[in-house]
């Protein structure tokens, strides 16, 4: 059983989420999800590739628990719609 470190990245035209084996230091998965071509993009989209990069990452583990840690970084300004 490895623990790993799930890493997700905002970028401006796409998402992109790691998974990081801790006892190796070795990038096992990273899926990166493209937003539409826009100069803007709508926080809903962020939000729904977002998830589905996690999801996608996450669904290669035999075991959900072995994430410790997740790390956060991004250049965007957020603003969630109201639901």
């Amino acid at each position: 059983m490895a623990d790993y470190s799930l890493g997700i990245d905002a970028g401006t035209s796409s998402i992109k989420v790691g998974l990081l084996n801790l006892s190796t230091l070795k990038l096992e998965d990273c899926i990166e999800k493209d937003y539409e071509n826009s100069s803007e993009q709508r926080s809903v989209i962020i939000w729904d590739q977002t998830l589905k990069a996690i999801k996608e990452s996450v669904s290669k583990l035999k075991d959900i628990n072995d994430i410790k840690t997740i790390g956060l970084s991004g250049q965007l300004l957020w603003s969630f719609p109201k639901s």
